[in-house]
């Protein structure tokens, strides 16, 4: 079985192109604007180096967010 050190490959991973291109996740904040609760709790189930979570949390700064 082979074994893979993400550690070792993270750098190059978040370098790819289709990575970099992760964005702004507007449905999200649709979704929780609709709900107008003080907190959310969001779970992110993704694969990956946290990018999406990242970028989620800068986009959405003024929505308290656990993450």
């Amino acid at each position: 079985m082979k074994i893979t050190n993400y550690s070792q490959i993270a750098d190059r991973y978040d370098k790819n192109e289709f990575r970099q291109k992760v964005g702004q996740d507007w449905l999200l904040k649709k979704y929780l604007e609709g709900e107008n609760q003080p907190q959310y709790n969001v779970l992110d189930l993704a694969c990956g180096t946290g990018i999406y979570l990242y970028n989620q949390n800068q986009f959405l700064r003024d929505v308290e967010i656990k993450w």
